[in-house]
């Protein structure tokens, strides 16, 4: 039951952003009102399922959190500018005067920015391994890692059963 729980939650939460998005495509702004809340639930799936996994104790749990929702801020920050600057890439590329000075200037911005992402998730987990021990530090860094590819492939597997047949 222990592991069985967060995945309901998290097929709840996939389930729901799945029935959802025909009709909300359908409304102006409506996917991307949707798709904001999804976001937000998606990361209470993440904060939950972490806590979780670390077992936290009540003296770390309060600033641990308040980290890790910065941290995630940060992150997502950091994620939106790259987002942006990859678009205006993608738009230099395909306009009718690609000038190479150009393109090469949005590379280095677009690699500058990674480098801030690297060290948004070097800050935290220095921060971090001053809260946990080093197996919760562990164990956080491989959740990390993995959490949003298991997601995907729970997507995935949701998606690839086959229908259930009426009548029965």
């Amino acid at each position: 039951m222990k592991r069985s729980f967060p995945l309901l939650i998290l097929l709840v939460v996939s389930l729901t952003v799945l029935v959802h998005i025909p009709a909300l495509a359908q409304r102006p702004g409506g996917m991307k009102r949707h798709g904001e809340r999804h976001a937000r639930n998606l990361e209470n799936v993440r904060m939950f399922k972490l806590l979780e996994l670390l077992e936290l104790t009540d003296e770390q749990s309060p600033p641990f959190i308040a980290r890790f929702v910065d941290f995630r801020k940060d992150f997502r920050t950091v994620n939106e500018k790259i987002e942006k600057e990859v678009q205006s890439l993608t738009d230099l590329i395909n306009s009718p005067e690609v000038r190479d000075q150009a393109l090469l200037e949005k590379i280095e911005t677009i690699e500058k920015l990674q480098e801030e992402r690297i060290e948004v998730v070097r800050i935290f987990h220095d921060d971090a391994a001053g809260i946990l021990t080093a197996e919760q530090l562990a164990k956080m860094i491989v959740f990390e890692e993995r959490f949003e590819r298991e997601l995907l492939e729970t997507i995935r597997g949701f998606h690839d059963r086959p229908a259930p047949r009426e009548g029965r």
